[in-house]
């Protein structure tokens, strides 16, 4: 299995921007992202976000590249528990990707490819995203790809 993660895009302030929406900037990095995925044929059915806006926005963006429908899901925000989706990700086989926030994905991968929340193991940066493969040994970051 393939877990793709994406940091959103930059975003707009909140007091700017109440929601905070992507800035024309953080469209750019996902696009750019997004067309580096499709390019390299990743195709994926399913983008999870959390909901947030600029997170929905950018699994959008994302979908639209991969072929896939994006949808919010609970649990995915800034400080949730990284634990239960670690326990419904291991049950996943499709390839699938989350679109969130951080401390949550540097978290997430941390516990999925070390087994601790303290270990950081991936820095993530607005509109990157991170590949992880599941095999028997476990999960393991196969690749990042910038803006």
């Amino acid at each position: 299995m393939h877990l793709y993660l994406m940091q959103h895009g930059e975003a707009l302030s909140e007091e700017n921007a109440p929601g905070r929406p992507l800035s024309l900037t953080g469209i750019e990095q996902v696009k750019a992202v997004s067309r580096k995925a499709y390019d390299a044929e990743i195709r994926i059915s399913v983008v999870y976000h959390s909901g947030k806006l600029r997170a929905q926005r950018s699994a959008e963006l994302l979908a639209d590249e991969v072929g896939g429908e994006a949808i919010a899901r609970e649990g995915l925000g800034p400080g949730d528990d990284v634990a239960a989706v670690a326990e419904w990700l291991g049950k996943e086989e499709e390839d699938l990707a989350l679109v969130g926030h951080l401390p949550f994905l540097d978290r997430l991968v941390s516990l999925l490819v070390s087994g601790s929340l303290e270990k950081s193991i991936v820095a993530f940066r607005n509109g990157a995203l991170v590949r992880l493969v599941r095999d028997a040994k476990g999960w393991r970051v196969d690749w990042i790809v910038k803006p």
